[in-house]
């Protein structure tokens, strides 16, 4: 079955490759549409993005239906919120709100909206990752497998989609570099 899913991953992998490029194209001056720079909002790249989240989400919920049990739809609410906060910007928003509220400090370069946008992370992902631990308890050692492989594979977007980016906030040289490392990864 894995070694089915190989051609699909080369084809996603080779789409971000691309946008990547595009993104360096935008950069040199060779492509003037802004709609592909990957680190602007509504872009080509963010619409690419958003359509694998709706994916990821659509076939866990199938997948569940199909298996006749729940065990991946703690994933599927993870992923929800990941497209939601995505399209919404709701970390950034209830972070923004956060900093208004309250005097958050500030670490090293990061400012108070970072620390609010780490804040508002944390609180959705602990509750939404609580929820896939337990649900992890009781399921089977096949689906336990396919947990493992799910975690490891979102601790990669978490690298990406926040420490490279609160990286990408404190670092003041190469900011293209670290833009395109943190949307194109």
């Amino acid at each position: 079955m894995a070694s089915k899913l190989i051609p699909l991953l080369i084809l996603l992998l080779s789409i971000d490759v691309f946008f990547m490029l595009a993104h360096i194209a935008f950069l040199s001056g060779w492509l003037t549409n802004s709609f592909w720079s990957v680190e602007k909002d509504s872009s080509f790249s963010e619409w690419y993005q958003h359509l694998k989240e709706v994916s990821i989400v659509t076939l866990l919920i199938y997948h569940s239906f199909k298996i006749k049990k729940i065990d991946y739809l703690p994933w599927c609410l993870l992923f929800l919120y990941v497209l939601l906060d995505d399209a919404l910007m709701v970390h950034e928003k209830l972070g923004g709100h956060l900093d208004n509220a309250f005097d958050l400090p500030v670490f090293s370069s990061l400012r108070e909206q970072d620390i609010g946008e780490l804040i508002v992370s944390a609180f959705f992902g602990a509750g939404l990752l609580t929820l896939i631990f337990l649900r992890f308890l009781w399921c089977e050692v096949r689906v336990k497998h396919h947990y493992i492989d799910l975690l490891v594979l979102f601790s990669a977007l978490v690298l990406f989609g926040i420490g490279v980016d609160m990286v990408h906030m404190m670092v003041s040289s190469g900011a293209e570099v670290w833009g395109l490392i943190e949307d194109g990864g």
